[in-house]
């Protein structure tokens, strides 16, 4: 009697929360690791992120994995890769949650 409100209830939250998430994609421009400065060409126009130390970080490589440096590894040394920033509405700022550069390297 009371599954499908439920269900509905549950969808509705778990969309509402999708809806806080974004995902922007651009060419790394430049890094700037001691300020946890990370910065794309996003269709043409130049945006900047601060990553902070919480956000999950990965390398898309040959075999994936979680830079220790952060934005010092040698991954974010090559202008003009691939990057995905992912992030989330926080007291009404932009703030970074994830960050997945990718080499170009396949096996």
């Amino acid at each position: 009697m009371f599954r499908h409100p439920t269900v509905a209830l549950l969808g509705l939250v778990l969309f509402a929360g999708g809806l806080r998430a974004a995902e922007i994609t651009g060419k790394l421009k430049s890094v700037q690791p001691d300020k946890n400065l990370l910065v794309l060409d996003v269709d043409g126009n130049e945006r900047e992120f601060t990553v902070p130390d919480k956000a999950v970080m990965e390398v898309q490589d040959i075999a994936p994995y979680v830079p220790k440096d952060r934005l010092k590894d040698q991954a974010f040394t090559v202008k003009g890769r691939t990057v995905r920033v992912t992030t989330e509405k926080k007291d009404e700022a932009e703030v970074v949650t994830k960050v997945v550069i990718y080499t170009g390297r396949k096996k």
